[in-house]
């Protein structure tokens, strides 16, 4: 797999990555029906300004080398219902309260790290059903908080601009 190689990251992760963007619709599938090992993956139209487009002003790629935007709310942001946190979950309601978690199976980051190590490491417990299940539910809060992320972003630049 090219990406693997190129990433030098376990093929297998790297094509769980891949599907796992695609569920979260960031990318595409070119042949649904190719084999995993083979299958192409491209990225939507929609998403080349945001993503490629370096003299655009909506590109968002600089943003990925921000590891933790813990800094930039706790210093420059505070609304009193983050409760004196600022956790993704604590400042989600505030700044985007039309986005949350408590539709989902998996609703927070520690039941989700408890999944993936038990998806990672193959537990043999979890029968080929409750896998798929788990696995599903995990690429659901894995989008869940994707957007959450960029939703936060999206605001935090709302706020700045007004300023």
């Amino acid at each position: 797999m090219e990406l693997a190689s190129q990433t030098a990251t376990a093929e297998r992760y790297a094509r769980e990555w891949l599907e796992q963007q695609t569920v979260a619709k960031i990318i595409e599938v070119d042949d649904e029906k190719a084999d995993a090992r083979k299958r192409r993956f491209s990225l939507p139209a929609a998403y080349v300004e945001v993503l490629v487009d370096q003299d655009s002003l909506n590109y968002l790629a600089p943003l990925a080398r921000l590891v933790d935007p813990l800094p930039v709310v706790r210093d420059h942001v505070y609304h009193p219902d983050f409760g004196g946190s600022f956790s993704l979950k604590s400042i989600l309601p505030a700044l985007v309260p039309a986005l949350g978690y408590d539709d989902l199976e998996i609703a927070e980051g520690e039941t989700a790290s408890r999944v993936l190590m038990q998806l990672v490491a193959d537990d043999p417990t979890l029968l080929p059903a409750e896998r798929a299940t788990k696995r599903e539910a995990l690429l659901r809060y894995c989008e869940r908080d994707t957007l959450a992320m960029v939703r936060v972003l999206s605001r935090l630049r709302e706020l700045a601009q007004r300023t």
